[in-house]
């Protein structure tokens, strides 16, 4: 089963991200603590928050289960399949014959702890290339179709 067939039908918005991430940092979290660590983070309102929880529910990616009366929102998805998804989708939108390349370019721009380099060097020497990559695109997409 891939990740795409285990994850809720609607995709979510940036703002509903913000909220997942609060969730996933704490295995779960009271409907008050993400509250507050979104109005601490982005001074939203109280109201705003509780839409995009409520939304969340409703689109399958929280549960709320009563604890002391109290919400409590437990993640039904991964934070790692939710950002594999994401990539993903950003990638499908890449032409295949440049995914190394900005592979490359993502890599220089952000920082990267010394235990990310060895791992990620690691996966790449294990990693077993093809000899010739073939473009996905249609040809009035991408350049490798003119003649």
């Amino acid at each position: 089963m891939s990740i795409l067939e285990t994850m809720p039908p609607s995709a979510i918005s940036d703002a509903e991200w913000e909220v997942m991430r609060i969730v996933w940092a704490h295995q779960g979290a009271f409907g008050r603590y993400i509250i507050n660590g979104l109005q601490e983070k982005l001074s939203w309102n109280e109201s705003t928050a509780k839409t995009l929880i409520r939304r969340l529910v409703e689109k399958g990616y929280l549960q709320a289960v009563k604890e002391n009366g109290l919400n409590f929102y437990q993640p039904t998805v991964t934070e790692e399949s939710c950002n594999l998804v994401a990539a993903d989708k950003l990638f499908d939108r890449i032409c295949t014959m440049k995914t190394g390349d900005f592979l490359g370019k993502l890599l220089d721009r952000y920082e990267l702890s010394v235990g990310d380099i060895e791992s990620l060097t690691a996966i790449l020497q294990a990693k077993q290339g093809v000899e010739e990559l073939h473009c996905q695109c249609t040809p009035c997409q991408c350049e490798h179709h003119r003649k």
